[in-house]
């Protein structure tokens, strides 16, 4: 995965179920009964609505990169 995602669970008409969901990507979600299928459903999407991004000129946000915390030793 390239982008930041959270990861939830939520319930709809008495089916509980993880919904992860991306926070650069509008729109671009995944879900599965185990926080591991709904991750997994993200990955999959995320790639797709990328190459939807490119093929329709749609603007692909940067990927932030998060800064690595260094242990100094002391």
């Amino acid at each position: 995965m390239k982008y930041p995602f959270k990861v939830y669970q939520t319930e709809s008409e008495g089916h509980i179920f993880w919904v992860a969901k991306s926070s650069s990507l509008k729109g671009c979600v995944g879900q599965g009964d185990l926080m591991s299928e709904a991750i997994a459903e993200l990955e999959e999407n995320e790639e797709a609505w990328l190459e939807t991004a490119k093929e329709t000129g749609i603007p692909i946000p940067k990927i932030l990169v998060e800064r690595e915390e260094t242990y100094s030793g002391k």
